[in-house]
């Protein structure tokens, strides 16, 4: 489980805004980093700089995403460093995990998505490759894919790091919940009957209130 405060890390170019997200700020002030975000930006490169492996994901349902990610893992010369699974097929491992520098996504925000909650947990930075129809949260065009992806593993790439949400399901007084997920952007809540749900919000184990 992904431990409370914990998120989500997207490289993002030095001196270009996320697609997705604003610029980091603090006290209104845009740019200007608070020491945990300095420690997160280092603890992110030195994640990247020390793991020997690179994780590459792809939406099997994008006839070309299969073709693009077999293209960078060769153009980048990571035959033997490197491991390629499809979004919904997506399960290396813990080890494997740990081992791994970053995550190339070829896909639209779901792959992004999809990948976050597997991936969070180790802190591995995610890059995206939009092939999608909106692409938000993707850093990517495929047209700068190939010299994009080699300086996010070369370089010195922005690491931004995100807020996840958990989701727990309770039933009745039962103390524990029957089920318990992470989330990037949001949670859709499923019934097959109609009816209300109590749902109680909290930040950081406070309660939100609006």
């Amino acid at each position: 489980m992904t431990p409370p405060g914990a998120g989500a890390r997207l490289a993002a170019h030095p001196g270009r805004p996320h697609r997705c997200y604003p610029a980091i700020e603090r006290d209104g002030m845009p740019g200007i980093l608070s020491a945990r975000d300095l420690r997160s930006r280092r603890q992110a490169l030195r994640i990247m700089s020390t793991r020997p492996l690179v994780g590459f994901v792809y939406n099997p349902h994008v006839p070309e995403a299969a073709e693009l990610i077999g293209s960078l893992v060769s153009s980048l010369g990571l035959q033997g460093s490197s491991w390629v699974s499809t979004a919904a097929e997506m399960d290396p491992g813990v080890e494997t995990l740990a081992a791994t520098s970053a995550i190339v996504t070829a896909g639209g925000d779901g792959t992004i998505l999809r990948v976050v909650r597997v991936a969070a947990p180790c802190g591995v930075p995610i890059v995206g490759i939009n092939m999608g129809r909106v692409g938000f949260m993707a850093e990517l065009t495929v047209d700068e894919a190939q010299e994009g992806t080699r300086f996010y593993l070369e370089g010195e790439p922005r690491v931004e790091e995100r807020m996840m949400l958990r989701a727990s399901v309770f039933s009745g007084a039962e103390p524990e919940p029957r089920l318990a997920v992470e989330a990037l952007n949001d949670v859709v809540a499923r019934a097959s009957v109609v009816g209300l749900l109590d749902v109680d919000a909290r930040v950081d184990g406070v309660f939100l209130t609006t």
